[in-house]
């Protein structure tokens, strides 16, 4: 298939934005989820509908710009009355569906097998799969498993996986040894079994990848990030702020706090702002450790805004990100805080020495050195040349390096590619593929 012809892309993901949900018909009461929550013995969190994957929605918005490709996204809605909705926005067709049913059986069912062959949602996507009739569906995200799963009923067409995490990771135990291995992790094994083709951002995605399935073709690939237009300045009332979808030990926000007390030490008013959502037990967590070192007045929490450039807007108003998340490669919040022009601390994981490969545009600190982290934290306080100096270097780097609109064009000629190679086994381009030497380890 040559680049100039027009292909069918189906997405499998989940997402959501308020664009979206405004042609939907939504109710807020969810009322299977509060059941399931009732029946396995956990909190109902604020059933209010948000923002979810923000990285697809900038995707989208640049797929809208290729007449080359009609875009199919289909993806789970929770709150969804009905079955399906579809219609279609500047050209991008969209195909959602409820998953409340199927994870609801989740709920009861423990058995991945006998849920796989029980649950509703993969009869619903494939049935929009074989009335669409793809080139190529690209999976986006193998660790949620309640959409994710479809792809082991498919066949006879090119698929591609674009890895945003791997919850198969074994140092996900270390930080949640209780993280599901019924289906998160079975179901991403299994996916991870069956494809061949996937995309990872980084090297240690693309490792923990290749330890397991050897023969996997790994693209490179890339989730972007962008500072959305209209937000606001804002006046400060924090000096750090500590942002996650969900905080917890992988996020680091115990350390943020730790490294906190020793902030104070010399500062005794410093304030850090913790935004995002908290289970009650991490809730309970922190604030033991919070009033254990006399925090009570120095710390913060907003829970998880339903639209992400509220988010946005409660992170500026802070003067300096603190991020020390603890497995992952480059994570995204260390993006948009790059792109909102705060200055961050974080910890060395495999990918975010990169970031300072030709200027600095973090500090540093190895993972677990409160020290080092409290340290850094401090030296911002203290020069307002360093931060205006990590500030410019970021705006620079993030120019450089996260070009949505290439790394869109990218995405485009890897489905070409992959095309290709599936059905006359052409070769693959050298530059689509994931390069290992322009990712070294650390």
């Amino acid at each position: 298939m040559s680049g100039s012809q027009k292909i069918k892309v189906v997405w499998l993901c989940h997402f959501s934005n308020s664009q979206n949900r405004a042609k939907m018909n939504l109710s807020s009461n969810r009322y299977l989820y509060r059941l399931i929550k009732k029946i396995t013995g956990k909190e109902a969190k604020n059933t209010k509908l948000k923002d979810i994957a923000p990285w697809i929605s900038i995707l989208i918005q640049e797929f809208e710009k290729f007449e080359e490709v009609e875009l199919h996204v289909i993806s789970p809605q929770a709150g969804l009355r009905g079955l399906v909705s579809e219609f279609e926005i500047n050209g991008i067709f969209f195909h959602f569906y409820t998953p409340d049913i199927s994870l609801f059986l989740s709920a009861l069912i423990k058995n991945v097998k006998l849920w796989l062959k029980l649950q509703p949602g993969s009869p619903i996507v494939k049935r929009f799969i074989k009335r669409i009739k793809p080139d190529v569906v690209n999976l986006i995200g193998a660790e949620n498993y309640y959409h994710s799963c479809v792809v082991l009923n498919l066949k006879d067409i090119p698929m591609l996986c674009t890895c945003q995490t791997i919850f198969t990771n074994p140092e996900r135990l270390i930080f949640n040894p209780n993280a599901d291995k019924t289906k998160n992790w079975a179901i991403e094994l299994l996916i991870q079994h069956k494809l061949t083709y996937f995309g990872c951002g980084g090297r240690m995605h693309r490792d923990l990848l290749l330890e397991n399935n050897p023969e996997a073709i790994v693209f490179r690939a890339y989730l972007p990030a962008k500072m959305p237009p209209g937000i606001e300045e804002q006046t400060k009332e924090y000096d750090f702020v500590c942002f996650a979808a969900g905080h917890g030990d992988k996020k680091g926000t115990n350390d943020a706090i730790e490294a906190l007390a020793i902030v104070k030490k010399n500062k005794q008013n410093v304030k850090l702002n913790i935004v995002g959502k908290c289970n009650v037990e991490v809730r309970e967590a922190l604030n033991s450790i919070i009033i254990d070192l006399g925090l009570s007045d120095n710390v913060v929490f907003y829970d998880y805004f339903p639209e992400h450039d509220d988010m946005f807007r409660q992170l500026k108003k802070s003067s300096f990100a603190v991020l020390p998340v603890k497995m992952d490669d480059i994570p995204s919040t260390i993006r948009e805080a790059m792109f909102l022009g705060l200055p961050v601390v974080t910890y060395k994981t495999t990918g975010t020495p990169m970031l300072n490969k030709d200027k600095k545009c973090v500090l540093l600190a190895d993972i677990g050195d409160i020290d080092k982290l409290s340290k850094n934290m401090s030296m911002l306080l203290e020069s307002e040349v360093l931060a205006e100096t990590l500030t410019v270097n970021s705006k620079e780097y993030i120019e450089m390096h996260f070009n949505n609109a290439f790394e869109a064009r990218n995405l485009v000629d890897t489905y070409h590619a992959l095309i290709n190679h599936y059905t006359s086994s052409k070769a693959i381009p050298e530059r689509l593929l994931f390069n290992p030497e322009d990712f070294p380890k650390y």
